[in-house]
């Protein structure tokens, strides 16, 4: 009997088993996360793509806006009575007459007028220089959506680092002590005080630094056409190397906002390295630019060129124009007086440095509190004349004021003319003659150099500040350029010292007293 197969055959079925379908759903599900993700993905990158158009966007914005503000605010510095501004022509005029009187043998103040009144043809008195000034106040602008500010800091109110590097060794040690001083009533009365331990260790290490002790690879000596090879320091190139001391950080350096209306001074405040400016090339052998020689001039090196054209077959113009180098917009800078130097601005410098400096002269303690009280208050006749300007001056004309410098009413400060108006602050007159030239000889009332500061945002519509220093959420951008004032007989140029950079925080300005400050007033735009 043939054996007969008893395999059974199962019948094709396309289902998948349990763990088949198990298999099958982990996969898909798979699947649909990383899709998920790759459309979040895509969702979130075309989101920050376009987040970032509109910052991009919103900053050329900001950049565009603070150069038309920069050129406008500019006008404050180079309009400036106490920089010719106002008087240019009158005084290229002057020139002019004071040229051809000479050369036709001159004439006196016996003939020409009292000596010191100010006659027709004459360019009037130059003028001090103080916080009353157009460019000592905030100015405000509206760009659309864009609110800016701009304001000048004085860099002449502060006290020059390089000054305790001086060739004199009396000048180094004075200026060390006055240094010191400075810092030691940097913060009085916060917390934050500084004790003359303290500033006596961070005078020890800033000039460590300035003579090259602390330098090496990572802090080389600075590589300056301008430095001589037998130079053994190394001169602060900006403010901001003090935060390369060890005992100096941010919350020294930087101004310190304790609460909604109260700062402690930085070191930025009242510290500089701006100052103390000169035109002398290195290789004039000690010759100034505005030295009385004809060939220390462009006018004076042409007028040579053409009286050696003339003994020669040389063109007179191929040789005026090669005696004449191209200064560009600096045409004229080289002439004229020397600059301000390193005398700080008594009208202008914050509380520390006047008690500073003071202080280590030995001004008692009484005539440094009545010279800084007198600056701090109402000039009178100012004021009756600045109301009596107001009533001549139309309601288009009094908002636009208030919309620019967002005060409902600028009450003038009384400030010092001339040094020798100190006769008439409280108890100076009793001070001996030795004492108040000490004072002459570290303090004068004018200025030509200036940090501006130009801040741009852009705050939600329905926003205003609750408290004076209080700052808007938003994009913001905070533009720092440093210039040199110079008058030349060509008018006023700002010379850049430090080009547009950005700085980390805003500046503010600190009144010497504040525990009296008025109640805050929202500005408008």
């Amino acid at each position: 009997m043939p054996m007969t197969s008893w395999i059974r055959l199962r019948p094709y079925s396309s289902a998948p088993r349990a763990g088949e379908r198990g298999v099958v759903l982990i996969l898909t599900l798979f699947v649909i996360l990383i899709t998920y993700a790759l459309v979040t993905q895509m969702t979130l990158g075309t989101a920050v793509a376009s987040q970032t158009t509109i910052n991009n966007s919103r900053r050329m914005q900001m950049k565009s806006a603070t150069v038309a503000a920069a050129d406008q605010f500019m006008e404050h510095l180079t309009s400036d009575p106490s920089a010719g501004g106002d008087a240019q022509g009158m005084a290229a005029d002057a020139a002019g007459l004071a040229g051809a009187s000479e050369a036709m043998g001159g004439f006196g103040s016996e003939d020409g007028g009292a000596e010191g009144e100010v006659t027709e043809g004459e360019a009037p008195a130059e003028e001090a220089d103080s916080l009353m000034d157009a460019w000592a106040k905030p100015m405000r602008i509206q760009i659309g959506e864009i609110q800016i500010t701009a304001w000048a800091e004085d860099e002449n109110a502060k006290f020059n680092l390089l000054s305790l590097i001086s060739e004199d060794e009396d000048y180094r040690d004075i200026a060390r002590r006055r240094f010191e001083s400075i810092l030691d009533r940097l913060r009085d009365e916060h917390d934050e005080d500084l004790s003359s331990a303290d500033a006596s260790i961070i005078a020890d290490q800033l000039l460590e630094w300035l003579e090259g002790q602390t330098r090496d690879e990572n802090y080389p000596y600075p590589l300056r056409k301008s430095t001589p090879e037998e130079q053994t320091h190394a001169s602060i190139y900006c403010p901001e190397e003090l935060l390369l001391l060890a005992d100096v950080n941010e919350d020294l350096y930087f101004d310190q906002k304790l609460d909604d209306e109260l700062f402690a001074l930085g070191l930025e405040s009242v510290f500089t390295v701006w100052t103390s400016l000169a035109f002398q090339p290195p290789d004039s052998d000690g010759q100034s630019a505005g030295a009385s020689e004809e060939e220390a001039t462009p006018q004076g090196a042409a007028e040579a060129a053409m009286e050696d054209s003339l003994a020669s077959e040389e063109p007179i113009a191929d040789a005026v124009e090669q005696a004449i180098p191209a200064e560009g917009g600096f045409s004229g800078a080289a002439e004229g007086d020397d600059g301000i130097g390193a005398l700080v601005n008594i009208n202008t410098a914050p509380r520390p440095v006047v008690e500073g400096i003071l202080s280590e002269i030995g001004i008692p303690w009484t005539i440094i509190t009545d010279i800084l009280e007198n600056r701090n208050e109402v000039d009178e006749e100012a004021l009756l004349s600045m109301e009596d300007e107001a009533a001549d001056q139309d309601f288009a004309e009094m908002e636009l004021a208030q919309s620019r410098y967002g005060d409902l009413e600028q009450v003038p400060l009384r400030y010092l003319n001339t040094l020798e108006d100190l006769e008439e602050v409280g108890s100076w007159a009793s001070l001996d003659e030795e004492q108040k030239q000490d004072v002459y000889d570290a303090f004068g009332v004018k200025s030509d150099v200036f940090s501006v500061f130009i801040y741009a945002r852009m705050p939600p519509g329905d926003w205003q500040p609750e408290y004076r220093y209080d700052e808007p959420p938003g994009p913001v951008l905070r533009l720092r350029g440093v210039y040199y004032r110079r008058s030349t007989a060509d008018g006023v140029k700002m010379i850049p010292l430090q080009a547009w950079h950005e700085v980390p925080f805003t500046r503010w300005r600190i009144p010497d007293f504040q525990d009296d400050l008025e109640p805050f007033v929202a500005p408008e735009f």
